[in-house]
């Protein structure tokens, strides 16, 4: 999420971890959801966070949204159908 856990200090704790565990890094953006005040991390956070984790040993990927552009992306359509 953008500003919360996508800064490199989050990275270098997450290839800590990810090294322990010999895991590959899928890296999901978060998809905005009106009435939610978080944000989808910028391009060249997400790039950079990414160079992080491979820069430490940690094989890292960034998976592609799809259906962002119609609220039908991972968690938009959970809480587009909850009752306010």
């Amino acid at each position: 999420m953008g500003g919360v856990n996508d800064r490199p200090e989050h990275a270098a704790e997450l290839a800590t971890v990810a090294r322990t565990l010999r895991s590959s890094v899928n890296l999901i953006r978060y998809n905005e959801v009106a009435g939610l005040p978080f944000r989808r991390p910028a391009t060249e956070d997400v790039l950079a966070f990414q160079r992080i984790l491979q820069e430490k040993g940690v094989n890292a990927r960034i998976r592609a949204s799809r259906g962002r552009d119609i609220a039908a992306a991972c968690g938009q359509l959970r809480h587009e159908g909850q009752p306010a």
